[in-house]
């Protein structure tokens, strides 16, 4: 339904309970990161996944660097993806307008 644009897998299980996850993400050709090397490299070679970034390498990293290695490898994945660009528009014009109508209400209370 083009709703999800990148899949993070954190030490998943993806021929068990993962497996409906991981299969769509294939299926949808979307850009899959994360940490659990294995279970990525199974991801990837049996299930097909588009593995970005960095998969694994969770020893002697922080949380806050992995973080910023998986939006890095979902961002890079997604450069030149127009619906993404497409939605994020669209959304700014959204909260733009909603932010118009906040101001214009709080105008006419002032008065």
């Amino acid at each position: 339904n083009n709703e999800i644009d990148g899949l993070i897998s954190i030490s998943s299980d993806p021929c068990g309970v993962n497996s409906s996850s991981i299969t769509a993400a294939s299926e949808l050709h979307i850009p899959v990161t994360g940490s659990g090397g294995t279970s990525l490299s199974v991801a990837a070679a049996d299930c097909g996944v588009n593995l970005v970034g960095n998969a694994g390498g969770s020893v002697a990293t922080t949380t806050y660097t992995r973080a910023v290695s998986y939006v890095c490898a979902l961002v890079d994945a997604m450069r030149g993806r127009t619906s993404v660009r497409g939605r994020r528009r669209k959304r700014q014009q959204q909260l733009t307008m909603k932010m118009k109508m906040t101001m214009k209400t709080r105008t006419k209370m002032l008065r």
